[in-house]
């Protein structure tokens, strides 16, 4: 795996890549809203070494942090192809967890000649809103803490590590991966560690995740094959993930082009980690 910058108009943006073996796929990477191109390094491991991976920062966060705007999601769904054509591929299994879901179907629906099948972990459906409140009430009720450290500073590395640690998500399981992913996520600045994330970036994501009529059907209009793969439990470790089961068995009615795969005994964070990276491994080259 290497970083590799991807040009965009006006700038630059980050993949973390490693390139096919002969005759194997390739599959695109895109992660949650305050998340990088690092959450995948478990699944990245669990697929086979001659897959082609392509993880993107997206706009906004970890080496893609000072990419330019604008940081919509039809935007940045359209920085797929830019990235498969300067890396000389011609089209990809897309895969995207949380908000990286939403991208997925965007760029499934938007992009069909580039996309072999789409991979859409806790995300990618319509959430229910309370459409009176901001895009920031909003996000804060949806995504909680993740969103708030964003406003935090923190004195030492491993104080950050410790606030993740305390994460209802992580209290009773700590990947072996996660000190790695978690310390890309931060920069020093004037003697204090904090998130090398944009937030205007997750502002305007965050509100068209939620609030944007493109991006909330994107799923119908999925043409490729396309697997939901919903969680036991949700963001904050409660029972339900981000996508209820439900409302996945209901949309794959809606769409025939889209299955179901329900994964047990961990949350929305803990699915890229244990079993869950090995189950989406094969979901991927399946």
């Amino acid at each position: 795996m290497q970083d590799t910058a991807v040009p965009i108009p006006g700038g630059s943006i980050n993949v973390w890549y490693r390139a096919p073996g002969p005759g194997s796929i390739t599959t695109v990477l895109l992660h949650g809203l305050t998340s990088t191109s690092r959450s995948f390094a478990d699944l990245i491991s669990a697929l086979p070494t001659e897959v082609g991976v392509v993880a993107i920062d997206v706009r906004g966060r970890g080496q893609s942090w000072l990419a330019p705007g604008p940081y919509d999601l039809p935007t940045v769904s359209d920085d797929i192809p830019r990235a498969l054509d300067h890396l000389e591929l011609d089209k990809a299994v897309v895969t995207g967890h949380s908000m990286g879901a939403w991208i997925a179907a965007l760029a499934a629906s938007r992009h069909p000649d580039r996309v072999i099948s789409a991979v859409l972990v806790d995300g990618g459906l319509p959430v229910e809103v309370d459409r009176s409140l901001t895009p920031e009430q909003v996000m804060d009720a949806a995504v909680g803490p993740a969103v708030q450290r964003l406003e935090l500073e923190f004195d030492t590395p491993q104080a950050y590590l410790d606030w993740w640690r305390a994460h209802p998500s992580f209290v009773d399981t700590w990947p072996e991966s996660m000190d790695d992913i978690r310390l890309y996520d931060i920069h020093e600045v004037d003697g204090k560690w904090v998130t090398r994330i944009n937030k205007d970036a997750v502002w305007q994501a965050g509100g068209d995740t939620f609030l944007s009529e493109e991006t909330e059907t994107a799923w119908s209009r999925v043409g490729v094959p396309a697997t939901i793969v919903t969680v036991e439990r949700g963001m904050l470790n409660a029972p339900g993930g981000f996508i209820p089961s439900d409302l996945a068995e209901q949309s794959a009615r809606a769409n025939p082009n889209l299955s179901v795969t329900h994964i047990q005994d961990l949350n929305h964070y803990t699915v890229l980690h244990e079993h869950g990276a090995h189950t989406l491994a094969e979901v991927i080259t399946s």
